[in-house]
């Protein structure tokens, strides 16, 4: 038989993966096709036969091959031998002499792992270890690893964590490798962990070439991982455990995909991976994660102990849980009684510390954000924190806000930073951005909203007073080295203005300019364009258009407007400057724009003077107060977790947050004209109640909308009209806040049955010209199908809307074969209680605006005992005029059959009785009856 080419690729594969892996390498490695496969298996069967002939070495190796392979892709966990020889077609002693003698001398003569057990030597041991795992190996396997990600990774792939595993799985199977069993004594009780979970061969291959077997571990620990969460799974090596994965259909794939999703925001216990701090409502906690513990120590009791400075101030005893293999702490908080600035903890088994924080956790301070989460101080944005520290030390900042609060031996300030704040604590200054001084002119006076137009259309700022100039000079610089330009003409800047220089402490030995324009030298060219520059250079620190005017005064008719259409500016005032057409008050459409106009003359020059209206803006992410829809927000369109607020009248309020069980407020962050409020924490759990965001404005709450995490439907009409109409069809509009489809079913009332049903894509109303409906009531139900993603339980109709309409005539259409009782009756205004007295049988009627009905009531008859119905024979049909029409009330004007009012007797409560006198107490003329439908 004639060697087949595909064995010398075989082979060249065996040499370059032995000389890469060295004593490490597997035989497993190797990867063939289906064809190379039964080509190499053939040829193996005809050399064990003699049939065919090689150099000795190269048989060696191509059995040594072909026995893996097999043992990879056929074996069946049963007699490997027995089975070998039947697919070979070989004699199963002569089999098992050739291929034990044959894989034991390849192995040693190439330096490769061979296993000699406790008693004897582990031919298919060996041939099994070299397989890696075997095909039919591959279910449980994948059950074990599903079985480390959700009990021992809690679903999260975290490198460290996963590195930690495996180097603990590389001990205890080091540790106990001929053991069926591991018997352990964990804290004085037995324990059994079942170490036949994993084939043998399997655990011998992960300690004997851990760098073969651990990556592939990790590897399909990372897929379990992004299947787990949805993500498109990158297979990074497309070998026989990628393609199994990929193809297996093993039960726990369903579960995979039916996971919690955290994308999909169900809330997930926390988790922390390395022991830090924790705020909750004024009291520090210290979170200690959980800890693989090693085998060697949880013989014995093992206790938490957190000290202080080396002294012991809280012990506890250490809960365990195990795993399919693994043993480790339960994850603990422990209370703080103080603040600690040189905190540790330890592990202890007996009189030996198994783990140590070292200085870990040594802290002058401790930054926490508003859910109480440890921040690094590197990690300070513009976001609130609270910042812990000794009572006596006390958290300064240039422009933050800072309340304080105390607790044991701690101060507790609560820092609202700004986006350029310096923090001093200690002897510690931290910042939220490092560049915070800069060129600017001082807005103390400055008319906000207020710009002023030359004919050019140049824009100035307007201010009462001349300004303050700050300007920033670096080191070795000074004041004469920078030229103010102004409308053009060049000055030293020290010649027309005072100035003081101030040392700014960061360092860097530039000092800040504080510079005043002399007053005759701004008003004798007021207005101003104003450019400051260095001496020599184009560089350009300040450019700015000044207006001066010092008396400008003006009034709106309100304090400040939000959802108004109109505005009023009553009032408009300004010295040495005369206004064109100031005829007041002058209204201002704010549907069009938000700014008041008007024209004026200033030093023989004509200006125009743009006020903005004080309305108040807001906006979150793409959303906004001039949107079509912001008083209902559903919660994923907010693509940004911040709301900005656009103050009117540079007034000031906290966010207001209002939900089913609370009441928060959160302060805001200056940002240009407009303050930031970090929202993200009303995010994190989706199915609950509205939350309503508001701000109080000169003690007036102005809601400013409402976001919602359930789906629902409002502003619902529907209408049909029937044939006889110019449009006919149901006509249903409605607002929908929330995501997916919508589905839509008209039912017919009188016998519960859907007539047609309809699936709503991205629209928001219904218009069907082809449904023909019944002269009668009907409904309409809005729902969404929702799915069970979590226990994949059945599909559920989660109902938005479900309303009652009337086809044809309304009254005939809710009387339809019903009898209504009368319970009162209107006389003068006053209200009587009326006793046996119906209508029934109501139809149309000749006379414009009234129907006709068949007025009755009941007698009992004297023989039977039962009672039967009896009519106003001499008063029918009455002629009914409708007042009012509920659900099941009615009222109506009621007169006989010859216009004539009806009669309520007082004494009997009865209608029209057969004796009236002219007793105005007794008899009253009925105005009206408030009729209920009964049957």
């Amino acid at each position: 038989m004639v060697k087949p080419e595909c064995i010398n690729k075989v082979l060249e594969s065996l040499n370059n993966g032995m000389k890469n892996y060295k004593a490490e390498f597997l035989i497993g490695l190797i990867d063939v096709n289906e064809d190379s496969y039964y080509e190499l298996l053939n040829f193996t069967g005809a050399l064990i036969k003699k049939e065919t002939y090689v150099l000795r070495d190269e048989k060696s190796a191509i059995i040594s091959i072909s026995l893996v392979l097999f043992a990879i892709r056929e074996f069946q966990n049963g007699q490997f031998w027995n089975e070998f020889a039947t697919r070979l077609d070989l004699d199963e002693a002569e089999a098992m002499k050739i291929g034990k003698k044959t894989f034991e001398e390849f192995c040693k003569k190439n330096g490769l792992y061979f296993h000699v057990g406790n008693k004897n030597k582990g031919y298919v041991t060996s041939i099994l270890t070299h397989a890696i795992l075997p095909n039919a190996s591959m279910a449980k396997f994948f059950e074990f690893l599903h079985d480390l990600y959700f009990r021992d990774l809690e679903e999260d792939y975290i490198d460290a964590e996963v590195e930690e595993l495996i180097q603990y799985m590389h001990r205890l199977f080091s540790k106990y490798l001929e053991d069926d069993d591991i018997s352990l004594i964990v804290q004085g009780s037995k324990m059994t962990i079942a170490n036949q979970q994993l084939p043998k061969a399997f655990r011998i291959a992960f300690v004997k070439a851990a760098s073969v077997v651990a990556p592939i571990i990790e590897r399909l620990l990372y897929y379990i991982n992004q299947s787990n969460y949805g993500d498109v799974i990158e297979y990074l090596e497309n070998d026989r455990f990628d393609t199994y994965f990929e193809h297996s259909s093993y039960i726990v794939k369903e579960r995979f995909s039916k996971s919690s999703n955290r994308k999909h925001g169900v809330e997930r216990v926390k988790k922390f991976q390395k022991a830090q701090y924790y705020f909750e409502q004024g009291k520090l906690y210290l979170q200690i994660p959980k800890q693989i513990i090693d085998s060697d120590y949880i013989e014995n009791d093992i206790f938490i102990e957190v000290l202080n400075d080396n002294s012991i101030i809280h012990r506890e005893k250490v809960l365990l849980t195990k795993s399919r293999l693994f043993f480790k702490s339960e994850q603990t908080i422990v209370f703080l009684p103080a603040f600690y600035s040189e905190l540790s903890f330890r592990l202890v088994s007996r009189h030996e510390v198994i783990y140590t924080s070292g200085d870990a956790l040594y802290r002058e301070f401790i930054i926490f954000d508003l859910d109480g989460n440890e921040i690094r101080p590197k990690q300070l944005t513009d976001d609130t924190v609270k910042v812990v520290t000794y009572a006596e030390c006390e958290v300064l900042s240039d422009d933050a806000q800072i309340d304080s609060s105390y607790m044991a031996n701690y101060r507790i300030s609560t820092v609202f930073l700004n986006e350029e704040s310096l923090l001093l604590i200690g002897d510690k200054v931290l910042s939220t951005n490092v560049a915070s001084i800069r060129n600017e002119i001082c807005t103390k006076s400055k008319y906000y909203g207020v710009i002023i137009k030359d004919d050019s259309k140049k824009c100035f700022d307007v201010y009462s007073s001349i300004p303050e100039i700050r300007l920033r000079i670096p080191y070795k610089k000074g004041i004469n080295d920078y030229i103010i330009s102004i409308n053009n003409k060049n000055f030293t800047l020290s010649d027309v203005a005072k100035f003081e220089m101030k040392l700014i402490s960061d360092g860097s030995g530039d000092e800040l300019g504080v510079i005043c324009l002399y007053e005759h030298v701004m008003m004798e060219n007021n207005p101003a364009q104003i450019i400051i520059r260095e001496k020599g250079s184009n560089r350009i620190y300040i450019e700015e258009n000044i207006f001066i005017l010092k008396s400008l005064q003006y009034e709106f008719d309100q304090n400040y407007y939000y959802k108004e259409k109109v505005a009023e500016i009553i009032r408009l005032e300004g010295k040495d400057i005369e206004f064109y057409d100031t005829v007041l008050p002058y209204k201002v459409n704010l549907r069009l724009n938000d700014c008041f106009k008007i024209k004026f003359e200033f030093n023989a020059s004509i200006y125009e003077m743009l006020i903005d209206v004080p309305v108040l803006k807001w906006r979150l992410g793409s959303l906004s107060s001039v949107t079509n829809r912001h008083d209902d927000i559903w919660w994923e369109d907010v693509d940004e977790k911040k709301l900005y607020v656009k103050y009117p009248n540079h007034l000031l309020s906290q966010l207001y947050i209002i939900t089913g069980t609370s009441y928060e407020k959160i302060q805001g962050k200056k940002i240009g004209d407009e303050y930031r409020y970090s929202i993200e924490h009303l995010f994190q759990i989706r199915n609950q109640e509205p939350i309503t965001l508001g701000v109080l404005i000169n003690e007036k709450e102005e809601r400013i909308t409402e976001i919602h995490f359930k789906p629902f439907i409002k502003d619902f009409s529907v209408s049909y009209y029937d044939r006889n109409d110019l449009i006919q069809g149901l006509y249903a509009q409605w607002k929908y806040i929330g995501r997916g489809d919508i589905h839509v079913d008209v039912i017919y009332s009188p016998t519960n049955k859907v007539i047609k049903h309809y699936t709503i894509h991205d629209n928001e109303q219904l218009m069907d010209r082809n449904i023909e409906l019944y002269y009668s009531e009907h409904e309409i139900v809005i729902y969404q199908l929702v799915e069970d993603d979590f226990f994949g339980g059945d599909t559920e109709k989660s109902v938005l809307a479900h309303e009652t309409f009337i086809v044809g005539d309304p009254i005939i259409v809710c009387t339809k074969n019903k009898l209504l009782k009368g319970m009162f009756c209107i006389s003068d205004e006053d209200k009587y209680e009326l006793f046996n007295f119906y209508l029934k049988d109501i139809r149309f009627s000749k006379r414009r605006g009234f129907y006709e009905a068949t007025g009755m009531y009941f007698i009992r008859d004297r023989y039977t005992g039962k009672e039967r119905e009896w009519y106003f024979t001499n008063y029918n049909p009455f002629f009914v005029k409708p007042i009012y029409i509920g659900m099941d009330k009615l009222t109506f004007e009621i007169v006989d059959k010859d216009g004539d009012g009806l009669i309520y007797d007082v004494k009997t409560k009865y209608v029209n009785p057969r004796v009236v006198n002219k007793n105005a107490e007794r008899y009253k003329l009925i105005d009206a009856v408030e009729l209920e439908i009964v049957k």
